[in-house]
């Protein structure tokens, strides 16, 4: 999550704590909630079919899809999930909106879930990473993986993502920014450990918002902008991820609270309008009654890379060996290593 993995597990908590309340009002809810993933619930060929009708590139032809010998597109290859206890993957974007653009993929992470050994793994991919063979169509190599979406759609993403990793996702996720600063006005504000003071510039609504350093208290449009910080971060995209990861705790904390539950209908109405997902509310039922004690154990670590100006464009350059190490870990997380 980033701030999209807070999202995932918030629908979890909700579920969780409706299942558990058994009141008329978490009965009220939990059928609201099931509506409401109906309705999010997709297979991305619509969403992907807009770019082809915008007139953008249609390189169906040109997708080099590491399973090559399965010619099914990634929305009919839904993964065949068992509501059981194995292990499950979730391949979570973020997708940040702009004016008379498709968007960028703002959040890019993996996911692993495994019940058997009782922990989470979770790792971003950072989104100005350059990519080479694991592009899916030729005019993206040598550019951010975050493109991908702008061109190819969510399709064209996950599979650049399953090349980049060598690693086929139970099931993907898409949340819109503006559902995350929703989100935090809802149930927040929250509270953070900032480890350094920084301003972010807001060109679009010309503000700027500055943010000390220590315990730091944020509504939505200043977890927004904390977040999606990079300039001012020694650290560039491992820093900004950093405090991705620092927010989508403290919203799993505060989604727990009593009162998250008298809020559980509004944050299901916000999930409902900026997240798009192929599983289904059994399929999340499941995911969550079997895997849900996961999520108090957390692995992360960072993808390793140097920073670099290429003709004037910032890229985060991970080396073949980062790359495959990244696949390892997620293989390894998967068979309980």
């Amino acid at each position: 999550m980033t701030w999209f993995k807070r999202t995932l597990l918030i629908i979890g908590i909700i579920l969780t704590l409706l299942i558990a309340a058994g009141t008329s009002y978490g009965y009220y809810v939990y059928q609201q909630a099931e509506t409401t993933v109906e309705e999010m619930n997709t297979s991305f060929e619509e969403h992907d079919d807009e770019f082809e009708e915008n007139g953008l590139p249609d390189s169906e032809n040109n997708h080099t899809n590491r399973n090559e010998e399965n010619d099914d597109d990634i929305s009919d290859n839904q993964s065949e999930f068992a509501l059981d206890e194995e292990p499950v993957t979730f391949l979570l974007t973020g997708i940040g909106d702009r004016p008379n653009d498709p968007g960028r993929a703002d959040v890019i992470m993996a996911v692993s879930v495994n019940p058997k050994t009782d922990s989470t793994l979770m790792f971003n991919i950072p989104r100005d990473t350059l990519i080479e063979e694991s592009a899916v169509v030729d005019s993206l190599r040598g550019q951010k993986i975050n493109h991908t979406y702008a061109t190819e759609g969510i399709n064209g993403l996950q599979t650049t993502v399953e090349n980049y990793l060598d690693h086929e996702f139970d099931f993907t996720i898409k949340a819109n920014m503006n559902g995350f600063r929703e989100i935090v006005d809802e149930i927040g504000p929250i509270e953070v450990n900032n480890d350094f003071a920084f301003s972010e510039s807001d060109e679009v609504n010309d503000q700027t918002y500055d943010y000390d350093e220590g315990l730091i208290e944020l509504d939505g449009e200043r977890a927004l902008h904390y977040v999606r910080m990079r300039k001012e971060d020694p650290r560039g995209d491992l820093g900004r991820n950093e405090r991705q990861h620092q927010v989508m705790e403290a919203l799993i904390e505060e989604g727990m609270s009593l009162q998250s539950l008298f809020q559980a209908g509004s944050i299901i109405e916000i999930l409902g309008d900026n997240i798009e997902t192929n599983m289904t509310f059994d399929e999340m039922q499941g995911v969550f009654n079997h895997h849900r004690s996961a999520a108090g154990n957390i692995e992360t670590f960072e993808l390793r890379g140097e920073n670099e100006y290429q003709n004037g464009t910032y890229y985060y350059i991970i080396s073949e060996e980062e790359r495959e190490r990244a696949g390892e870990e997620l293989k390894r997380h998967q068979e309980g290593a």
